[in-house]
């Protein structure tokens, strides 16, 4: 499936990339929430984030095109790096092969930052039959674990669950408590069912919209370093002045870092959903790893050193602290709604 949502925007003096989690519909324009990355490249050449772009042309079979073409006379430099994931038939194989797209090309992005093992916020607006053994490995991925440690072996058992939270609506929210009711449930896809026997309750929790009562369909992961202290995980930073986008240092490929060391997190904002079908699976062996996805994603990754306005807890959609699933709450379910 093809699920990117990417606008080109070509003027007389830059181009513009957008990456954006809605698609080109009224609803997710008017009443959803989504996110957007916006950059503004001028005429140049080279680029790391245009490097990755045009694999992503590629993976549609358009290598060559006007739209591709005209990429080469700008510098498509980023602080941000792009992470798309494409189907792939047969799997990669072998961590160079697996490093293009998905769970491998996020691996590498998080393995050059070097932010070491992170806590993880996943908001989107699909659920996947999660299981101990993939949670665990998106944890070690999305902290950089390196490459030999993964996959981890099947019979391996891990006592403790991963430090990552999945943000989802309930279907008392939906129900009783958002704005467009069931209607606006339509396109979101959770599963109530099995959900009890899974024991994954504790990981859940209902997404509160910065702006009222809405639906998010922003798929977005924020990812805090652990050992970084001097930030604050639970909460919000104060505002100055009211505001819903953020500025970031774009013009460089280099991770920009005032103190020296690694950033302290990093935030993820585009179309991939916190599921197989979007980041992939990764299989077989350490010697012999391989990885399978199914989906066309695209997002955008930003360590937290190059948001330069505000707090990068900010740059989410969401309300923090989160809010824990109740004892009685379970995942939106649309199949249970008499339409």
């Amino acid at each position: 499936m093809c699920h990117i949502k990417l606008i080109v925007l070509y003027y007389p003096d830059r181009a513009r990339v957008i990456v954006s989690s809605a698609n080109l519909s009224q609803l997710d324009w008017t009443r959803y929430d989504n996110t957007f990355f916006v950059q503004d490249f001028k005429p140049g050449a080279g680029g790391e984030f245009g490097v990755q772009l045009r694999k992503v042309y590629a993976s549609f079979g358009l290598s060559t095109h006007p739209a591709v073409d005209m990429l080469a006379m700008y510098d498509l430099s980023s602080a941000a790096r792009l992470v798309a994931s494409w189907p792939l038939s047969p799997v990669a194989k072998g961590w160079q092969a697996m490093e293009e797209c998905g769970l491998g090309r996020l691996s590498r992005v998080t393995r050059e930052m070097g932010v070491g093992t992170c806590s993880i916020e996943a908001q989107g607006s699909s659920l996947a039959a999660y299981d101990k053994r993939w949670l665990d490995q998106f944890a070690l991925v999305a902290s950089g674990a390196s490459s030999g440690a993964l996959p981890l072996p099947r019979n391996e058992k891990r006592a403790s669950w991963p430090d990552i939270r999945i943000l989802f609506p309930t279907q008392r929210w939906v129900e009783s408590e958002s704005l467009d009711g069931i209607s606006g449930g339509g396109c979101f896809f959770g599963r109530a069912d099995g959900f009890e026997e899974r024991g994954m309750r504790h990981l859940y929790a209902q997404p509160e919209s910065k702006r009222g009562r809405l639906f998010i369909h922003a798929k977005c992961l924020l990812a805090h370093a652990v050992h970084a202290a001097s930030e604050e995980p639970g909460g919000e930073a104060p505002r100055k002045r009211a505001k819903h986008s953020h500025s970031h240092d774009h013009s460089t490929d280099a991770y920009p870092s005032a103190t020296g060391r690694p950033p302290a997190g990093w935030i993820y904002a585009g179309s991939a959903n916190f599921t197989r079908a979007a980041w992939g699976t990764i299989s077989g062996t350490p010697a012999s790893p391989t990885l399978s996805v199914s989906n066309w994603e695209l997002g955008v990754v930003v360590p937290f050193n190059a948001v330069l306005d505000g707090s990068p807890f900010d740059a989410v959609p969401y309300h923090r602290p989160i809010t824990p699933y109740s004892a009685t709450d379970t995942p939106w379910d649309v199949r249970t709604v008499n339409w």
